[in-house]
């Protein structure tokens, strides 16, 4: 029987597994789609033809949407380690991403005070992947970052790519440029203060490594404009 703590020490066996072999395969992606993680917000999430959808708080009792955010957030962290094997290892993503239904991580606070809060899922649109969450209340560091991270498997796949065309990567520089100035303005003075502490710690690193991502983007984009 799988349940949802057991899905969540396989991922922390995972981490500290690909912490000392980054080519340490998982099989956490079966287990996350038997519990149905990867559709549980299903009619609930950023519809493409409908872009306020998924706006509004679930109407639920606080402590079942405690559950579906821990939920949600055991997705993400399988999500991660399967983009960062993509990546590291070069082959094909596992997961599917236009099939994913499944809404952005709030903010640690709500969540432990268990205050329901709205979010919204990444458009399956590269171009505009992002608009989904800037029409949402969702400020989450975290779930920026995630926006980010979406950006960077689509750069990394067309990098791999036999014959890369010019207007696949123009497509991919405007969704970078868009977000780069978008994130920028949402959080300009996080990162404009370099001070960490208890009480930020956690929202700052995310703010850092979206920074490096969005710095990583720009150089994998210059690199295949110059082939």
């Amino acid at each position: 029987m799988f349940t949802l703590e057991w899905l969540q020490g396989c991922i922390l066996c995972a981490y500290y597994h690909l912490a000392s072999n980054p080519k340490q395969d998982t099989e956490l992606l079966v287990d996350a789609y038997r519990l149905e993680l990867h559709e549980m917000d299903m009619g609930n999430d950023q519809n493409p033809s409908d872009h306020n959808q998924g706006q509004s708080a679930e109407p639920l009792l606080a402590e079942i949407w405690v559950t579906k955010e821990e939920q949600r957030r055991a997705w993400w962290l399988v999500w991660e380690l399967d983009t960062f094997l993509s990546a590291t290892l070069c082959y094909p993503s596992t997961i599917d991403r236009s099939r994913m239904h499944v809404l952005l991580p709030v903010s640690d606070e709500a969540w432990f005070m268990e205050m329901p809060a709205p979010s919204a899922s990444i458009h399956p649109e590269i171009s505009i992947c992002w608009k989904s969450l800037l029409k949402s209340p969702n400020r989450s560091e975290r779930a920026w970052f995630l926006v980010s991270t979406h950006i960077a498997t689509h750069i990394y796949e067309l990098g791999q790519r036999a014959k890369v065309r010019g207007k696949d990567i123009e497509v991919l520089e405007r969704a970078r440029s868009s977000f780069c100035v978008t994130f920028q303005k949402e959080f300009r003075d996080g990162i404009k203060d370099p001070t960490f502490d208890a009480s930020n710690y956690a929202r700052k690193n995310w703010l850092l490594l979206s920074q490096l991502m969005l710095e990583s983007f720009l150089q994998i984009l210059a690199a295949m404009l110059r082939e």
